[in-house]
């Protein structure tokens, strides 16, 4: 009999992009499913579509949450609550979580399969993830990149490592691997800092497949909360810094020599440094102080945060510039059409034509 392969996916709202990612998820033409669906306090819209598909398609589970589990302070809490809950009655053989807005192609999951059956030693498995638009339009071209150029299989921790350094084997804007359900329970499950965990946590205690050829489309819009919580402060800085505690990476990593234990952690804690003084600087530039405050409280008490923190406050000087322009644009840009009317000389001026561009740009980003 085929392997079992188990789908996790979660909803609030936006039926529309969780009906088209659902649909591509049933019509897969690997059949041997387990589809989970964490009712997340979606609204009834949602609620009766998620009714009509679960009594039309015995593949799928459905866990009902009353009220929405979110919290600004905790960002990640929806992830480790419901990923692990469906996580626990989860009978496949195979795992992979997927966002409610993002769809698969519709062989990926028998590529999937394909690759773990494959290999006995192949304990996670991915595509190849590609940017699409709200409407589904997309201008990567597969054969063209940069990234994600590995072999069908490797050593999960030579991914790792080189996702640290040279940043060419490995490269995705979300979750993207799929595990062996018992690999994914004995590596800890799904941690607040989902992305890292997977990749540093559990990848590189095996080998990892990977087919080119399984598309996995990942959408980008603005209505995508991360939009939202970089204003807010939030880069996964005290979510990095517990899974070190967590998964004991420091200790776990150890099996490949005590060196590349030592800078693997130590790359992982000066790349969320520098991270974290980035975010620290822009928006400390744009007068965000409520994001300024939470990224300094998440990260004040790291060597990497001081360390870079200079230094991006110097690489972000420009935006203390720009901020300051759009303060004072009420003066500015009245200022620059008077002396633009006086002379053809004064009006061709480049500094002239950057100004009057940048006061048109943050109009419009104001009506949007």
């Amino acid at each position: 009999m085929s392997s079992k392969f188990t789908i996790l996916i979660d909803v609030f709202l936006n039926l529309s992009l969780f009906r088209e990612a659902i649909e591509a998820i049933q019509n897969q033409t690997y059949k041997n499913l387990e589809i989970i669906i964490s009712d997340n306090g979606a609204n009834q819209n949602i609620k009766e579509f998620i009714s009509i598909i679960e009594a039309t398609d015995k593949r799928i589970k459905v866990l009902k949450y009353e009220k929405n589990i979110f919290s600004y302070k905790d960002v990640e809490l929806r992830t480790f609550i419901l990923c692990n809950d469906a996580l626990k009655v989860a009978e496949g053989d195979y795992v992979f979580y997927q966002s409610y807005d993002d769809v698969m192609a519709l062989d990926y999951v028998e590529r999937m399969v394909k690759l773990f059956d494959d290999n006995s030693k192949c304990l996670s498995a991915a595509g190849l993830p590609i940017s699409i638009d709200l409407e589904g339009n997309s201008k990567e071209a597969p054969n063209l990149r940069k990234t994600n150029i590995r072999p069908r299989y490797m050593a999960g921790h030579e991914l790792a490592i080189d996702a640290l350094e040279n940043k060419v084997m490995f490269s995705a804007p979300g979750t993207i691997f799929s595990f062996r359900k018992d690999s994914l329970l004995k590596y800890g499950g799904f941690h607040r800092s989902i992305e890292l965990s997977q990749l540093y946590g559990i990848v590189p205690f095996g080998e990892t497949g990977f087919d080119e050829d399984a598309i996995f489309y990942w959408r980008r819009h603005e209505g995508q909360l991360n939009k939202e919580l970089s204003k807010l402060g939030y880069c996964g800085a005290k979510e990095l810094y517990s899974l070190l505690d967590d998964f004991n990476l420091r200790e776990r990593w150890k099996i490949f020599g005590d060196s590349i234990s030592y800078n693997v952690v130590s790359s992982l804690n000066s790349n969320m440094g520098r991270a974290s003084a980035a975010l620290t600087a822009y928006n400390l530039f744009n007068f965000n102080i409520t994001g300024t405050r939470r990224t300094f409280i998440d990260s004040y008490s790291r060597f990497y945060y001081w360390k870079f923190l200079p230094i991006e406050l110097w690489r972000h000087k420009l935006y203390l510039a720009l901020s300051f322009l759009k303060i004072f644009k009420f003066i500015i840009s009245p200022s620059i059409n008077i002396l633009s009317s006086l002379s053809p000389f004064i009006d061709n001026l480049s500094i002239i034509k950057k100004l009057r561009r940048f006061f048109q740009n943050d109009n419009r980003n104001n009506i949007n």
